[in-house]
C-alpha cells in the first residue's frame, strides 16, 4: 500500500506526459523572436490542467518579458480556455522552460492553438 501512494498522488495532481491521442497541438513555432516548443501536457485521463514546453529567445535581444498563452479548443472549435505562462527578463540566446496553466483542468480539448507570444524588449 505504501508503494501505491505516490502513484495515487501523480494521478490526483497529474503529471507531465506524452501528449494523448485525443489531443492535437501545435508544431514548434518562431514567433515575435521566441521559438515555443510545447513539450507535453499535465493531464488526467479526460482532462487537461497545463502545457508544458519551451520558449528561447532567438531575437538577439534581451527580451523585459515574455508570454505565452495557448488556447484550447473542443472537437466543435469551441473556445474551453486559455493557458498562460509569463516570465521577465529573458536574455538573448536563453532558454525558458514554462508551464503554461489553465485556470481550471479542462475537459473534453481536442486541439492547442499555436502560441500567442507577447515579448517585449
Amino acid at each position: 500500500m505504501k508503494q501505491l501512494a505516490p502513484a495515487l498522488v501523480l494521478l490526483a495532481l497529474g503529471c507531465q506526459s506524452p501528449t494523448p491521442d485525443w489531443l492535437s497541438i501545435p508544431a514548434p513555432t518562431t514567433k515575435s523572436g521566441v521559438e515555443v516548443t510545447v513539450e507535453g501536457v499535465r493531464r488526467g485521463t479526460t482532462w487537461l490542467s497545463a502545457v508544458e514546453g519551451s520558449a528561447t529567445n532567438v531575437s538577439g535581444e534581451q527580451l523585459t518579458r515574455c508570454r505565452v498563452s495557448f488556447n484550447a479548443y473542443d472537437m466543435h472549435g469551441e473556445l474551453l480556455a486559455t493557458a498562460r505562462a509569463e516570465r521577465s527578463g529573458l536574455e538573448a540566446g536563453e532558454t525558458w522552460e514554462f508551464r503554461a496553466d489553465f485556470p481550471r483542468r479542462i475537459k473534453r480539448a481536442h486541439t492547442l492553438s499555436s502560441p500567442i507570444v507577447a515579448a517585449e524588449r
